[in-house]
């Protein structure tokens, strides 16, 4: 029927007892015959390309050969940014997106994360919880803005709680503090910009956890540096003494109030699993972007 209405077949009747009779094999349609046709005819659903006035050996011809194998595009999306750097990376990768419906999108709150606390929501809502990973994006939904923050959200909550399951749940120090799976976004945000090789994650983690226990103020300048919305390297003393950012985690004790940016999987997952230790320093010291870890701060020194 719809082949008929977009006028690439004459006539729907004919061309269905045409299939059924298996004229296409040989069979034939008789006066007497006609009712009688049963071959069931099963075609893969998908995209064909067809024009008008075909005959029906040519639609059949079309169809035998399968739909068309639709354009994969993929997104790539880095760890480590901020929504304000997400934006432009999105754009760049698919310049289909427009701005102003990812922002739009953003800021939706029917695709925030289950894990977005209410009261962080005016802030950047969406800051740390949309995942960073390579997505393949169908042709039929490269402009779709709303579909692929959905899809970054729920992906950063799947995650979330397989490494939860993974973990047995939240660490035992998550309890003396009140913590939840926000404030492990935050911490494996912190930890996302702080780390520059794989093994040192696990000790920037124990570090966190350790500073926090004791009350001492994380000392994290890249934090600082985002809520002052500056690089790091423009980081001046006022700004790092400045007590109303409430970012800056050199003056205020405790967690920042939201994530600094998209934690990848592997600090999530040092986030929830922090290595064994009683360090609470560590400092860049290699040229392949190691730090080294003390308990004490002459030993830092």
């Amino acid at each position: 029927t719809n082949l008929a209405e977009a006028g690439v077949i004459n006539n729907a009747t004919v061309f269905r007892y045409w299939l059924r009779c298996d004229v296409p094999n040989g069979g034939e349609i008789t006066i007497t015959g006609f009712l009688g046709c049963d071959t069931e005819v099963q075609f893969q659903a998908g995209d064909y390309e067809l024009v008008e006035n075909m005959t029906y050996d040519q639609v059949i011809a079309v169809f035998a050969e399968g739909p068309i194998i639709p354009e994969i595009f993929q997104v790539r999306v880095p760890e480590g940014l901020t929504v304000a750097q997400l934006i432009p990376r999105l754009l760049e990768e698919n310049d289909l997106f427009d701005e102003q419906e990812l922002r739009e999108a953003m800021s939706d709150p029917d695709l925030f994360s289950k894990f977005l606390r209410p009261e962080n929501a005016i802030f950047f809502p969406q800051e740390g919880l949309m995942f960073p990973a390579f997505y393949d994006v169908p042709e039929q939904d490269i402009t779709d803005e709303r579909l692929m923050v959905a899809r970054m959200t729920s992906e950063m909550d799947a995650r979330i709680e397989r490494l939860l399951d993974e973990s047995g749940g939240l660490p035992a120090e998550a309890a003396d503090f009140g913590f939840d799976e926000y404030d492990i976004v935050i911490i494996a945000s912190l930890i996302e910009e702080e780390a520059k090789v794989p093994e040192d994650r696990p000790k920037i983690s124990r570090v966190i956890w350790n500073r926090l226990a004791q009350g001492e103020t994380l000392g994290i300048d890249a934090s600082v540096c985002y809520g002052a919305g500056v690089p790091c390297t423009e980081l001046t003393r006022s700004m790092l003494d400045d007590a109303t950012n409430r970012w800056n985690t050199r003056v205020n004790q405790g967690l920042p109030p939201t994530p600094i940016a998209a934690p990848g999987e592997a600090s999530l997952e040092a986030a929830l699993n922090p290595e064994v230790g009683d360090w609470l320093f560590y400092v860049l010291t290699d040229e392949d972007g190691s730090h080294s870890f003390a308990e004490t701060l002459e030993e830092h020194n």
